[in-house]
Formats: structure tokens, C-alpha cells, sequence
């Protein structure tokens, strides 16, 4: 759900030297792997930053070809206002978010807003939203133990059932299917 993933292109080839991967591939990549080889206490917290590292190290040696994303684009993520409230979103998905209030929390008026959200993230605020929280409801189940209930409310769904609909819509599979497969370690 990040923008700056949107604007990255579905696959980016990273090359090394020698038939051999750049050396930060390589050790991060056997970190993770040694990590996740030998669980323990804090081999989530671990695995999360080590997939971090990755990916923005990743994003700093892919050289933007002509399928990758327009400088335009990628500076335009460093704009203030929609940072902010994508950062608003992020941190409280249960608030009753409207255009409106995003607008005014970030000293935009709506249609500015509306617009400029656009132009920069490629889809609307609402939109945007209701994808963080999904994100985020994927995270608790397969994390957490909460109900779904619970994970609803803490996501800003009204209901179990509204978040079921949507998450079902998003992911193609019903949230309870979705933790046993996510525990099972199918991907």
C-alpha cells in the first residue's frame, strides 16, 4: 500500500558482477535466511527490518529504465501534505476519515486535496484508506489472535461482516482462510 511501491515497476533487476549477486544482496539475504532458519525470540522483529533493508537498499541500486517509475513521480512522494496524511491514515485506520477531515488536517482544501492525492499516489484518498486498513487487518490475522470483531474495530470497519465483504473483495479469500493459510506459512 506505500507509494513509493506503486511507483516502482512490478520487477526490478538488480545486476551484480561476475554472475555474482552486489555484496549487500548477498549478506542481507543470508541473514534473513539464518534468521529464519533458527526462530527465537525476536525473529519477527528481526525478519520485518532484515525484508526492510532489503527492499529500500533494493529501491537505492535500481536504476529507473524506461518501465520504472518518472523522477516526476518519485519526488513527488516527498511532498509534505500528502506524506502527512498518508502518515494520519497509517497511525489511526479506525478513525472516520472523510476527504473532508484529510483535507483540513493537512491545511488543504478537498478539492485541492482530492486532486493533488491523485496525482501523487495514483488512486484516491478513500481508496487509499480502505487499502491500509486491509493491509492492516491482514497483519493482525496473521499475527494476532484477536476476533474478527476486534480486528474490525481496530481497522475502522463498522461491522465483522463490512470487514469480511471487503477483505474477501481485496484478498480473494475469506479472513479466516486467510490466518490458517498465513499460519501455515503459504505465502
Amino acid at each position: 500500500a506505500h507509494p513509493v511501491l506503486a511507483a516502482l515497476p512490478a520487477v526490478m533487476h538488480i545486476k551484480g558482477q561476475e554472475d555474482r549477486p552486489p555484496a549487500w544482496l548477498d549478506a542481507t539475504l543470508k541473514l534473513l535466511l539464518q534468521e529464519m532458519a533458527t526462530p527465537s525470540p525476536g525473529t519477527e522483529a528481526i525478519v520485518a527490518r532484515l525484508t526492510e533493508v532489503l527492499l529500500t537498499q533494493a529501491i537505492r541500486a535500481y536504476a529507473p529504465g524506461r518501465d520504472g517509475p518518472s523522477p516526476t513521480r518519485l519526488a513527488m512522494l516527498g511532498d509534505p501534505q500528502i506524506s502527512a496524511a498518508l502518515r494520519l491514515m497509517r497511525e489511526h485506520p479506525a478513525r472516520r476519515w472523510t476527504v473532508d477531515d484529510l483535507a483540513g488536517s493537512v491545511a488543504m482544501s478537498r478539492s485541492a486535496f482530492s486532486a493533488r492525492f491523485r496525482s501523487v499516489i495514483g488512486d484516491s484518498p478513500m481508496r487509499y484508506l480502505a487499502r491500509c486498513r486491509l493491509a492492516r487487518a491482514a497483519d493482525y490475522l496473521r499475527t494476532g489472535s484477536q476476533g474478527l470483531i476486534e480486528i474490525a474495530m481496530r481497522t475502522g470497519y463498522e461491522s465483522d461482516v463490512s470487514l469480511s465483504k471487503a477483505f474477501r473483495r481485496h484478498f480473494g479469500m475469506a479472513p479466516g482462510a486467510y490466518r490458517k493459510t498465513a499460519r501455515q506459512g503459504v505465502p
